[in-house]
């Protein structure tokens, strides 16, 4: 588990913090292989924005000590972040 607090001016020239948390469970599989799942959380920034979640997973192989391969996929479930694709 990860917590946080920001404090930082938007684009309209006003400061604003805002909590940010992050939990995540992992496992590994069969010999070289893991997943796990991931929620982030950020309350409102601004005025202007809402809480943002997001809940992801990703699976992961490791060739090595040193070489990993990931891929992840996540689902914002409330708000809009960072990068926004719609």
């Amino acid at each position: 588990m990860n917590f946080g607090f920001l404090n930082e001016e938007d684009d309209l020239g006003k400061r604003f913090t805002a909590a940010l948390a992050n939990a995540s469970l992992g496992f590994d599989t069969a010999a070289g292989a893991g997943a796990f799942t991931e929620f982030s959380f950020e309350s409102s920034g601004t005025s202007e924005d809402g809480s943002i979640l997001i809940l992801g997973g990703e699976f992961t192989y490791l060739f090595s000590d040193n070489a990993q391969y990931d891929i992840a996929l996540g689902i914002g479930v409330r708000g809009v972040g960072v990068p926004d694709f719609s």
